[in-house]
């Protein structure tokens, strides 16, 4: 499997995308939206904000791992990462996010939800 960007829905019926790399990991995370359309949009957005490194916010959670928010241009969040384990992780992480800016999308949504 190619890293893609990928539309799946939840269990309460929402949309939202992620960023899932060749060898399965989800390392980018969409918020949720209400429709496809909108998600689509947030996945065009999420494309420009990746190729700058400035609109990936790092943050420290409260047991110490490190974690990204994605922001637009506006300053609105339009995804996360996962958390890892340090810092030096993170920036690793952020380089990869950037690299796959360009993934193409694929709609998963008419198939099981993820999770």
């Amino acid at each position: 499997m190619a890293t893609r960007f990928e539309i799946v829905t939840d269990d309460g019926g929402s949309f939202f995308f992620q960023l899932r790399t060749g060898d399965g990991e989800v390392i980018l995370r969409g918020l949720g939206t209400t429709s496809k359309i909108m998600t689509q949009n947030e996945i065009l957005h999420a494309r420009n904000s990746l190729r700058e490194e400035e609109r990936l916010v790092p943050h420290q959670a409260d047991d110490g791992k490190w974690f990204a928010v994605l922001k637009d241009r506006d300053g609105s969040v339009l995804a996360r990462s996962p958390r890892v384990e340090g810092r030096e992780q993170l920036e690793a992480l952020v380089e990869r996010l950037q690299r796959h800016a360009g993934a193409p999308m694929v709609d998963l949504s008419k198939h099981r939800s993820a999770s």
